[in-house]
């Protein structure tokens, strides 16, 4: 599953911290430029999960990216 994020608001660090912190469960790579392009693919052995695993890692994304924008602006 391919999914674009804003660069301007998501960090790479959040997004490489969710990926090894959810590795069990699927792989990630990112390609950065004007936006951050995700390509998220589930194991195998969790694709019955894959929807409510996407959306978690991404609702963690969102929530570890918004605490690295609130520290950084402090």
């Amino acid at each position: 599953m391919q999914i674009m994020l804003d660069s301007d608001f998501y960090t790479q660090h959040a997004v490489e911290e969710m990926a090894s912190l959810f590795a069990d469960y699927l792989s990630v790579t990112a390609q950065t430029g004007d936006a951050m392009l995700l390509n998220v693919t589930v194991t195998e052995e969790h694709h019955h999960d894959s929807t409510e695993i996407i959306n978690t890692f991404l609702n963690n994304v969102l929530m570890l990216s918004i605490q690295e924008q609130f520290n950084h602006e402090h």
